[in-house]
């Protein structure tokens, strides 16, 4: 005998020439319907060159059937080549239904609780370059230091969403990270307005955020000829680029930044005026309009502008020829700097 099937004492035998019988265990040879009751396993054995099991399906049934002990379908191998799992009509190569029973343990499992891999290793994985794959890693793979489930695929190939005719919808380039999204973005909303809506604050490394005013002291004013303007009473200096006590604010970040100053000056002495400086170089200046006919009048001058400046590129207010700067308690000037846009 070259070829055996064996379900508990029964072997169901075949010689090389002929065909199956059973032997039973009493040595005795039949042939017809096989049903035993013993709980041991069937077992396959084959020493040829052939399979150990070959079933041909000559009609349009089912090629195999299995069934648990209450009768109940487990598994079809269907005329054509699927298999489905809990269900008699497969629709694909492989079919599992769904089953709301089964919700705590999964529908389709693979691996045990404890299946991480750390390597490029995947539960499930396609063609491509070979490291197309999806799966389970461990906590040092991790971006926040965590065991997760992650999709990997090499520098030269991306991961993406699509809808109908292949329209991209989303998609993330292998190797550089850059990153695809179709439609408007929201956080915090699912009625994003624009390319990004965010519901809530937006807080960076690149923050930048100065408010701060001069006070020389308690008098009513001070005279400043060419003279820098102390800003040493600050609301914000968010980025620390603000130098209280030299007045000067040095920018931390390449980028677009709006600036505003404003003071109150004396109209009574010489013409005089408030100049910004960048680099030490006028880029904007601010002279009141003197009435001669009219003396002890504080006049209030004020501009904005924005600049783009360079990480390292000072930015300060002066006054120029002889001019009464108001500095007292009452904050009667202001200076204010802020990121609009950094810049590569």
């Amino acid at each position: 005998m070259d070829t055996y099937v064996k379900m508990g004492g029964t072997v169901l035998e075949r010689a090389s020439d002929g065909p199956f019988m059973f032997r039973h265990e009493n040595g005795e040879l039949s042939s017809g319907i096989l049903k035993t009751a013993y709980a041991s396993n069937m077992v396959i054995s084959n020493d040829g060159v052939g399979p150990a099991l070959s079933v041909t399906q000559l009609g349009a049934h089912p090629i195999a059937d299995f069934y648990d002990d209450g009768g109940v379908l487990a598994m079809r191998v269907a005329n054509g080549g699927n298999v489905g799992i809990g269900t008699s009509s497969p629709l694909a190569r492989i079919h599992v239904p769904f089953s709301a029973s089964g919700l705590a343990n999964g529908t389709l499992r693979l691996g045990s609780n404890e299946t991480t891999y750390p390597e490029a290793i995947y539960s499930i994985s396609w063609g491509g370059s070979g490291q197309m794959g999806m799966g389970p890693y461990p906590s040092t793979r991790g971006a926040f230091g965590r065991q997760g489930l992650g999709v990997h695929v090499i520098n030269t190939e991306e991961i993406a969403f699509k809808s109908t005719n292949w329209t991209n919808l989303f998609a993330i380039e292998g190797g550089s990270g850059n990153a695809y999204i179709r439609g408007n973005v929201g956080i915090g909303t699912t009625a994003p307005s624009c390319a990004l809506h965010v519901n809530g604050y937006i807080s960076t490394p690149n923050n930048i955020y100065v408010s701060a005013w001069c006070k020389y002291g308690d008098g009513d004013f001070r005279v400043a000829v060419d003279a820098v303007v102390i800003w040493n009473q600050v609301y914000l200096n968010i980025g620390s680029c603000l130098n209280t006590g030299t007045g000067v604010f040095t920018a931390s970040v390449k980028g677009y930044y709006y600036i505003s100053w404003n003071g109150l000056l004396d109209n009574t002495a010489s013409a005089g005026a408030l100049k910004l400086e960048k680099n030490e170089v006028m880029v904007n200046g601010m002279q009141p309009w003197k009435d001669i006919a009219t003396t002890n009048v504080w006049i209030n001058v004020a501009s904005s502008t924005i600049q783009q400046l360079n990480v390292g590129d000072r930015i300060r207010v002066k006054t120029v020829g002889c001019r009464m700067f108001c500095g007292n308690n009452n904050g009667h000037n202001s200076f204010v700097v802020y990121l609009l846009s950094a810049i590569a």
